[in-house]
């Protein structure tokens, strides 16, 4: 084989390993999608009023909540505007875009620990896996502590601790679980 032929050849696979990670991204997009707008449950319906409650300056025991959990998906949430019609579906499809960011820092993690097909295999699994297609859509704070949690993971495997331990902290500050990343 020629250096030529090697390199087409290499050429050729990234371009599928694309083409196959663009696919799973939007067969994860396409599959959650049609959960926006869904009933929600009580863990749902209170971090909805806790933070309307919260930006609104009110005393009554939604208020009171917004602190009593880490804060930072609470605090991402303000952003959305929650005293405007609309705001459950604003953070689902946060939900959503955060759930497209975790898959590709899983992608980059299995991809440098076990190599590309594994890589997307394991996004493949992840786009399809029913009860994350019902779960990504949910208003829970486990978004924002997995996407940190596993940007700790893929920097700790390159050997930059300093930002690992920053990325740990801010899955602390996303959910209590966020401690299990310090474990792994």
């Amino acid at each position: 084989m020629t250096m030529v032929s090697a390199n087409e050849s290499r050429t050729s696979r990234h371009i599928i390993s694309i083409a196959l990670g663009l696919a799973c991204i939007a067969l994860f997009v396409t599959l959650r999608m049609r959960w926006i707008g869904h009933l929600l449950v009580w863990d749902e319906a209170m971090a909805l009023c806790t933070v309307r409650s919260f930006l609104s300056h009110g005393t009554d025991d939604f208020s009171n909540w917004f602190w009593r959990h880490p804060p930072l998906f609470s605090m991402l949430m303000t952003l959305l505007h929650p005293l405007k019609a609309g705001f459950a579906e604003r953070v689902e499809i946060l939900s959503i875009i955060i759930g497209v960011i975790n898959l590709l820092i899983l992608f980059q993690l299995n991809r440098k620990v076990l190599g590309t097909t594994t890589g997307i295999w394991s996004i493949f699994f992840l786009a399809v896996q029913p009860g994350s297609v019902f779960f990504d859509t949910w208003i829970k704070t486990d978004h924002t502590a997995t996407t940190f949690g596993l940007l700790a993971l893929l920097l700790l495997s390159s050997k930059q601790c300093l930002y690992s331990g920053l990325c740990l902290g801010l899955a602390m500050l996303s959910k209590e679980t966020g401690i299990f990343y310090v474990i792994a």
